[in-house]
């Protein structure tokens, strides 16, 4: 037998427990009962520890594979971008592995591991085949299995039936009854759960659970499995406390569990105390599966020095700050654990972004919390302000610093790798985040970007923020792209605009999207039947006779191959909600409308959920009750836009007109002066005065202007 992870069982299952498990074994439904008999008497028994990989995907299929006790678990491929592998499905007791491959190649078609101790009984091809001419029926249940299963699909939001946790103490000046108390308290009001010690066990299934030998599968063996299996069925959610000390009991609640919480102290040591790392001694846990929770101060505003703590442990795939003494924190726990965390995806844009904080401000009014966050450019930033817990206030504030005060898309520099200078993009991400490292946000947060180098996708979730925002939102041809150990990173919206795919792959809870670039409604004027070269075009817009003329500019062009990239999949179709404000009419560097922006994307929001206010199964996904409509609106202060288009464009005709008077007084003293060989300066007053004849019109028509606008 091909399976070097399986132990013989010490003594054969009682019948009674077997019994349990064949009633819902779907490949012996409607056979009698001598038949169910037969089948179990080909059975041998053996014993497979948890966190053992069963079978690999291609290895030919020699048994059937019946579960009695414990769970197996049937593994995807790993997602390209995150490495985190998706789930086909769980195998309970009552089901069985292998009866598909009986109708395919005679290979197992995915990867199988024992994600705890399991006991499974074995039936060689062979013994089947005999079986099957005895009772024929048993092919039809073989067919019904091979309908319901799609070769090679895998759900990245795979909810198992489910899911136990093991809770490893990092050290002893971790409240951990607290802890239990407060987190099982949160779980509760949405899903039955249990918290499981050393003690609670041994009063159902003896004292021998500290004396047991973890490599012989017993009686005390089965006893656990069958009460775990028990508390299962029960409970959604199953919390097994390790304690401190090497123990088989210890041993055991990491062989028994999906997921291993770590509890930590955030002000402690962290350096693994000996009793964690004996805990860990001789396993390694399946990507994924550990959690880093550390238990901040009450006077923490900012988390830092989370960094050492996973140098430590490398193996930790995420870390969640908590202050226990707040509820929202402890809820938002709660929210992660069991997979109903909400998550909030942002699209690049530009500053169309400044969209994205009235969907916060919308969000937070309504009550609907954001646990999880990430996004791509403008999107990546604005998430990443969230994501550190600043209020919309301080986003709203510091945005405006960032990208009107530093202006730094006003600092062109000699065109090579971009047209902006490297410091200038690099000062509002260093001012926005500082030193501050991503894995010291209050909330998860990830950002996408590009790598030239590979031609590939990005997902920044470890190291300096403010490099992870400066790669998220590097502009190809406009903004230099930044180097990252050994990656050249730009603008994530190159291959993904709208990174929900990402956010699925991160959390299996709803998920809001955001989009801030919808297509253009006009890249070209209605007057332009050829796009003009660029020396027409400024001719156009310096020329006092003529009207400018309406064509995309390297910025726009950049924005709108990205919103290509980023919705021309079913972005939107991946979301549970997507935002999309109307703010096509704005430029992607138009900072200064801040107001509107935020006042449209607040609008947008409160509408998306307006639609749906009658739709309990929808607000109950968001943590809603009831919504009271109709939902509030932000008046949209659309005079500041006219008012700032009128001075903009005021002090481009101005402009235009000092250069065209600069022009005209050169030719007119030039020309004159060439012909007379002396110099001319009527010809330079005249030739500036026809060249600042457009200001002067302007300026004498702007009051008859304002007053018809009176």
């Amino acid at each position: 037998m091909s399976y070097p992870g399986f132990r013989p069982s010490t003594t054969p299952p009682p019948p009674l427990e077997i019994g349990i498990a064949v009633k819902d074994c779907a490949l012996l439904q409607g056979l009698p009962t001598e038949a169910v008999q037969d089948f179990l008497g080909r059975l041998q028994w053996f014993f497979v520890p948890g966190q053992t990989q069963v079978v690999a995907e291609g290895q030919p299929c020699t048994h059937l594979i019946f579960v009695l006790c414990g769970r197996l678990r049937i593994w995807g491929e790993p997602h390209p971008e995150t490495g985190r592998r998706s789930v086909t499905d769980d195998v309970v007791p009552g089901e069985v592995v292998g009866d598909v491959e009986l109708q395919g190649k005679g290979v197992h078609r995915n990867d199988v591991e024992a994600m705890r101790d399991t006991e499974v009984g074995m039936l060689s091809l062979e013994s089947f085949y005999a079986f099957a001419e005895l009772y024929p029926l048993v092919w039809k249940n073989v067919a019904v299995s091979l309908m319901r299963y799609v070769p090679g699909e895998a759900d990245p939001n795979f909810v198992p039936r489910n899911e136990n946790f093991v809770v490893v103490p990092a050290g002893s000046d971790v409240p951990i009854a607290r802890f239990n108390q407060q987190l099982c308290s949160a779980i509760a009001k949405a899903d039955p759960v249990t918290w499981l010690q050393l003690g609670d066990v041994d009063e159902r299934c003896g004292a021998g659970l500290l004396k047991d030998n973890l490599d012989e599968w017993d009686e005390t063996d089965r006893a656990f499995a069958g009460w775990l299996g028990e508390q299962e069925r029960h409970h959604r959610f199953v919390f097994l406390e390790a304690g401190l000390g090497s123990t088989p009991w210890a041993a055991r609640t990491v062989r028994s569990s999906d997921r291993i919480l770590i509890v930590a102290n955030a002000k402690g040591n962290p350096e693994p105390s000996a009793d964690e790392r004996a805990i860990f001694e001789g396993r390694t846990p399946r990507q994924g599966s550990v959690i880093l929770v550390l238990l901040e101060e009450d006077s923490v505003q900012e988390p830092s020095g989370t960094r050492e703590w996973l140098a430590w442990r490398p193996d930790v795939a995420s870390v969640y700050h908590v202050k226990m003494s707040d509820p929202a924190h402890v809820a938002r726990l709660a929210r992660l654990l069991t997979g109903r965390g909400i998550g909030l995806v942002l699209g690049g844009g530009g500053a169309r972004g400044n969209a994205h904080i009235g969907v916060i401000k919308a969000l937070q009014e309504l009550g609907v919390p954001v646990d999880l966050t990430g996004g791509t450019s403008a999107g990546g930033g604005i998430s990443g302000m969230l994501a550190a817990g600043r209020t919309v206030e301080r986003i709203t504030h510091d945005c405006e610093h960032a990208f009107v005060k530093l202006a730094p898309f006003s600092a062109y520099d000699i065109p090579y790798a971009g047209l902006i200078q490297r410091d200038a993009v690099d000062r509002p991400a260093k001012w926005l985040f500082d030193e501050t490292d991503i894995e010291d946000l209050w909330l998860p947060w990830f950002a996408v970007s590009c790598d030239l180098v590979a031609g590939s996708l990005v997902v920044h979730r470890r190291g300096r923020a403010w490099k992870a925002v400066r790669a998220t939102s590097s502009l190809p041809g406009v903004l230099p792209p930044i180097h990252i150990r050994g990656k050249v990173l730009v603008d994530g919206g190159v291959v993904d605009n709208t990174p929900v795919s990402i956010m699925r792959q991160l959390s299996r809870g709803p998920c809001i999207l955001v989009n801030v670039s919808p297509p253009e409604e006009k890249l070209v004027g209605d007057d332009v039947l050829d796009l003009p070269t660029n020396r027409d075009f400024f001719l156009s817009t310096l020329h006092p006779m003529l009207s400018a003329r309406t064509m995309p500019s390297i910025g726009s062009v950049v924005v709108q191959t990205m919103c290509v990239s980023g919705l021309g999949s079913d972005a939107a179709s991946k979301a549970d909600l997507f935002i999309e404000p109307a703010i096509s009419s704005y430029g992607i560097v138009e900072f200064e409308a801040m107001n509107e922006l935020i006042a449209l994307g607040y609008n947008a929001t409160m509408a998306s959920f307006e639609k749906h206010a009658n739709d309990p199964d929808f607000l109950e996904h968001f943590g809603l009750t009831t919504l009271k409509t109709p939902l509030p609106r932000m008046d949209v202060p659309v005079w500041e836009g006219k008012e700032r288009r009128r001075k903009a464009a005021l002090r481009g005709k101005i402009r235009n007109s000092v250069l065209l008077g600069i022009v005209g007084a050169a030719v007119g003293a030039l020309v004159p002066s060439l012909v007379f060989h002396t110099p001319v300066v009527e010809g330079a007053i005249v030739g500036s005065l026809i060249g600042l004849m457009p200001m002067l019109l302007t300026m004498l028509d702007a009051p008859a202007k304002a007053e018809v606008a009176q």
